[in-house]
């Protein structure tokens, strides 16, 4: 018997022998295709890698410098999720998703023979700090945001909202805040006026009925159209004072927003204002919930000048769908600020502050503050046994918000253990109380593999399939796997750390 072993490189290699000597995008980014089409002109070979279909949709920021074309993609792909690679046409092709669910389900040592569990604690982090070039998430200030309050006498507490977030500084419990660290209370002699906004732009476009999300009636709303891709950002969505930029300002000190339709997994929402329409600072990177729906969610800063705001949202489904943005105000108020830092200290961990029972009097509570310089899963941390720190460079974002998109999305796939099923054979025919599709199994379907001795069902993707015999089909070979890539994964490793 002669066997042949051949190994080859995707035709997106290609692409990692071009070089782009200097691309910027700018602090406001660019449309995703735009970005892509730009990337895809620094070619020079004759035969080129052309632009496929791209579901991602949104804007983003990038900076290159004296790196490839296939490393630049892979930078942004990393920051916005998805499946990037070259098909036989030598198109560029950028799906949310692979596979499909069909429903099929598995259980362990239950319907298979031969079939081995490998959890990887080694893939497993709680606590990533990201390493950037020019800039690093401490550059990022988030202002006068809304925390949440709890009591245990004899201390009030209070906790940061935003996803993952850490503040800078921190040493232990009890220690003063740092000096960035500055907590406010409502304060009730101020009367609030809400302003609407009176215009919009939709440069996507990937907004509908527009002028509803300030019309002022809540029954009605502006919404995303078309359906935004699982896993995608929208475009932004402008609202402004005036017709004229920077013309009719006002003074402003926060903003508030309400939804209509946000489902199970939620949505990341990010706003940002700008006293001209061309300098914008950020209001908020947060994270909704369904139980968010109808809900006015309100978000204050210092008092800043504004003309316009934008915003944009992520969605955090497996599937395109689209949100009502019912309303959107900004917020003006009469009245002193009532800052209440000299009664509070550092909390038990880095997003956390206490003080004295008797000096939380306050109703409402909102922190302003630097990021620190990582991010944690708090979800997943008890206790300080249950932090797991990993370093990911990623020295080529040169804009902490861009970093901090990135961070983001990494830490929702590494906070959870990496779970591996590898089945040598399997033939679920002879169950007669279980019904599978073995026409319907191919790389990317995903599959449910219930789990009583972990006590979960998980979702997996076939990562890997070989059928070694022709003549018995249903010999089937499969690896499942709840990560498609990991941290190390050479691709990562090539645009991250070598360029």
């Amino acid at each position: 018997m002669i066997t042949t072993e051949v190994k080859t490189d995707g035709l997106m290699t290609q692409l990692s022998e071009e070089v782009i000597e200097s691309y910027d995008t700018g602090t406001d980014g660019k449309a995703v295709e735009d970005i892509i089409d730009d990337l895809l002109a620094f070619q020079r070979k004759a035969t080129k890698i052309t632009k496929g279909t791209i579901s991602v949709i949104g804007t983003r920021t990038l900076k290159v410098d004296d790196r490839t074309i296939q490393a630049a993609l892979l930078q942004l792909q990393e920051s916005m999720g998805g499946y990037m690679y070259v098909d036989n046409n030598r198109a560029l092709q950028w799906p949310t998703t692979i596979g499909e669910d069909k429903g099929q389900q598995i259980r362990f040592r239950k319907n298979l023979i031969g079939i081995t569990r490998d959890i990887d604690y080694g893939g497993y982090c709680t606590k990533l700090h990201p390493v950037g070039g020019d800039e690093k998430l401490s550059d990022i200030t988030l202002t006068k945001m809304l925390v949440d309050k709890s009591s245990a006498d004899p201390y009030g507490y209070l906790t940061l909202k935003e996803m993952y977030a850490c503040y800078g500084g921190w040493t232990g419990l009890g220690d003063a805040l740092p000096a960035h660290v500055k907590v406010y209370g409502d304060d009730v002699e101020s009367e609030v006026v809400w302003v609407s906004p009176t215009h919009h732009w939709d440069p996507g476009p990937c907004w509908a009925n527009e002028a509803a999300a300030y019309d002022d009636n809540e029954a009605s709303w502006a919404y995303n159209s078309p359906d935004i891709p699982a896993k995608t950002w929208t475009d932004w969505l402008h609202l402004a004072v005036s017709s004229f930029p920077g013309a009719g300002t006002i003074t402003a000190i926060g903003v508030r927003i309400k939804f209509t339709g946000i489902g199970t997994a939620g949505i990341r929402l990010r706003i940002e204002t700008s006293p001209d329409g061309v300098d914008y600072t950020s209001v908020t990177f947060v994270e909704l919930s369904s139980a968010d729906n109808d809900e006015w969610k309100e978000y204050v800063f210092a008092e800043r000048t504004v003309w316009d705001a934008r915003i944009k949202i992520y969605n955090k489904e497996n599937y395109a769908t689209w949100y009502k943005l019912n309303e959107f105000d900004f917020k003006t108020e009469t009245g002193e600020e009532n800052e209440v830092t000299e009664d509070w200290e550092q909390g038990a961990d880095e997003r956390t502050l206490r003080c004295a029972i008797g000096d939380y009097g306050e109703d409402v509570y909102r922190v302003s503050y630097d990021y620190a310089n990582y991010l944690m899963a708090w979800d997943k941390i008890v206790d300080a046994d249950d932090i797991v720190a990993k370093v990911v460079t990623n020295k080529y974002e040169a804009y902490a918000i861009s970093l901090l998109e990135a961070a983001i999305l990494l830490l929702d796939e590494l906070k959870e253990i990496p779970i591996t099923y590898m089945i040598n054979a399997i033939d679920l025919s002879k169950n007669k109380d279980f019904n599978f599709d073995f026409e319907a199994l191919q790389k990317g379907s995903i599959v449910t593999v219930i789990d009583e001795d972990l006590g979960i069902n998980v979702s997996v993707r076939v990562v890997l399939l070989r059928k070694p015999d022709l003549l018995n089909p249903q010999n089937i070979e499969l690896e499942l796997s709840t990560r498609v890539k990991d941290i190390s994964d050479y691709l990562a490793d090539l645009h991250k750390e070598i360029g």
